[in-house]
């Protein structure tokens, strides 16, 4: 081991004569002239991978071939994730959540619950590769967060949609309820629903369920769909009574149960804000007096401090 030592520091003091020479020349550069022979070599390294993409593409050997790679580690990754006793890494569980959440609707048919998993995975490897750069405690922080983040954000965004769902919900009861005693025909009276719905989500979903009725009639299986679009238990609700909609007797009532648990939801929410209003104003008037009693107390030494000379 010893006797590999002396060709090591050789081969370590060459190398650094080597950074030496090119720091060197480098320094004695103009920095506009290094500048853009940066800006050329980024520009070159990125026609190049422009230029692989494109014969890839061109190529139709390679491009199916890596399609078939592609499909086969999807095939064998769905068949791991449905197998899997973990929920967390459970396809059905997962393809439900992202469904039911909201996130089919935000990222679009194609977010798959391998999509899902890659995107918690890159995004915890981002923040644990921007907290080792600080230190490693902070790093394991990031990357939990990292990991949970996109669950936390669909979760505050499905109650936010929930909230704003609650009108659009006593308007398709409302809707019901008339056409249903009118004796209109359940499909013609959803169309009427969709027609009344404001929230893009209810109505992206109202028009999938109009849809799927048409082209399939099967009231119940198309119901059941809607239904496990939602974290909600008022869409619930909305879906039995859809599915009620044929049937005469206590469906009325129902529905007027139904709407008035929601008008208490609405009142609990609305009562929530005010409490939240009346929380801002008195933090803002507790600042307030916090800077009127430090102008008074500055005012007050600078009086003293004058009266005794200092």
């Amino acid at each position: 081991m010893n006797s590999l030592n002396p060709i090591k520091n050789k081969v370590l003091d060459v190398l650094q004569n080597i950074q030496r020479a090119i720091e060197s020349v480098i320094y004695k550069w103009n920095p506009l002239v290094v500048s853009i022979i940066i800006y050329v070599v980024m520009a070159l390294i990125i026609v190049g991978f422009a230029y692989i993409a494109y014969y890839v593409y061109k190529n139709e050997q390679i491009t199916k071939q890596y399609r078939n790679t592609v499909n086969n580690t999807n095939e064998y990754i769905t068949k791991a994730m449905i197998n899997s006793k973990i929920k967390g890494f459970n396809y059905d569980i997962i393809e439900q959540y992202i469904k039911s959440s909201g996130l089919l609707f935000i990222f679009g048919k194609k977010f798959t619950p391998i999509k899902y998993i890659l995107f918690k995975v890159i995004a915890s490897l981002l923040g644990f590769a921007v907290g080792m750069s600080v230190n490693i405690v902070l790093a394991f922080v990031l990357l939990v967060i990292g990991f949970v983040g996109l669950d936390f954000i669909a979760n505050e965004s499905n109650k936010s949609d929930n909230r704003q769902m609650l009108d659009d919900i006593k308007g398709i009861y409302d809707t019901i309820g008339m056409q249903s005693r009118a004796g209109r025909y359940v499909k013609d009276t959803i169309v009427d629903c969709y027609l009344g719905v404001r929230n893009k989500r209810l109505k992206q979903a109202m028009l999938e369920l109009t849809s799927e009725i048409i082209a399939k009639n099967d009231i119940q299986t198309s119901v059941e769909d809607f239904r496990t679009k939602f974290n909600n238990q008022y869409i619930d609700s909305l879906a039995v009574v859809i599915k009620q909609s044929f049937e005469s007797g206590s469906m009325s009532q129902m529905m007027l149960d139904i709407r008035k648990q929601i008008e208490d939801i609405e009142n609990a929410i609305a009562e929530a804000k005010k409490i939240q209003i009346r929380r801002e104003i008195s933090i803002v008037q507790l600042m307030i007096y916090g800077d009127v009693l430090a102008v008074a107390l500055y005012v007050g030494i600078k009086a003293l401090s004058s009266g005794l000379g200092i």
